[in-house]
């Protein structure tokens, strides 16, 4: 298993990605990047949804290993996974996460340091994953 950062993408202020669109859920989206530079994508239970184009076809997408030219859609907003890498970066410049530190709390964070095997159950109101 591989180290990971994990970042959560909505309209919610507190979010690392925030989108200014009421399509997109106040916490829509879990983005985990390993350490090798791959993309796990996990709906958050939106109520708008996420979306993969495959085919040229819109498919659910609840939890999946992404590419950065894949195109997702969260809610009825539309990006590539290269666009919300983007996102990412300019949230890691600007709030200096790199150091380890969770913007505003002064306190050491890091997320588990193992990706989960499979799907996880989460709780449906906090999203927090739950044990086995």
């Amino acid at each position: 298993m591989s180290k990971h950062a994990l970042y959560v993408a909505g309209r919610n202020k507190d979010c690392e990605i925030v989108f200014d669109d009421p399509t997109v859920s106040r916490q829509h989206l879990e983005i985990a990047v390993t350490a090798d530079g791959r993309f796990y994508l996990t709906d958050m239970n939106s109520s708008g949804g996420t979306a993969i184009l495959r085919n040229d076809q819109w498919v659910a997408l609840r939890q999946a290993f992404v590419e950065k030219t894949d195109q997702i859609r969260l809610g009825e907003l539309l990006m590539t996974v290269q666009e919300l890498a983007i996102h990412i970066d300019n949230y890691n410049s600007s709030a200096g996460s790199a150091a380890g530190k969770k913007p505003g709390s002064g306190a050491e964070w890091s997320a588990k340091d193992e990706l989960p095997q499979g799907p996880v159950k989460r709780d449906r109101i906090t999203g927090e994953i739950i044990g086995d």
